[in-house]
């Protein structure tokens, strides 16, 4: 595989994994900061973990801002469909 596909499947990963801390954050009735840092916490901490273990140093998420960039995209879709979806 090209190194754009790894980098690429690697994004959608941490957008999905954002997600998913989002919508944990949105079951426990947090607000928009709860939801973002349960996002940005989830979608890059397993990366973090990977990368340490693995001895790549430092990890990819403080070497690229993008990676954040997608946790808070990821958490403002959470937020965003939560404040127009259907009541809780």
């Amino acid at each position: 595989m090209s190194e754009q596909v790894l980098v690429i499947l690697d994004l959608a990963g941490t957008f999905v994994f954002a997600v998913s801390g989002g919508l944990k954050a949105v079951k426990h009735d947090l607000d928009l900061l709860g939801i973002l840092v349960l996002a940005i916490a989830t979608g890059v901490g397993g990366g973090i973990i990977r990368d340490v273990l693995l001895g790549a140093t430092p990890p990819a998420v403080f070497q690229d801002e993008l990676y954040l960039a997608v946790c808070i995209a990821g958490g403002l879709v959470v937020f965003w469909g939560a404040s127009h979806g259907e009541p809780r």
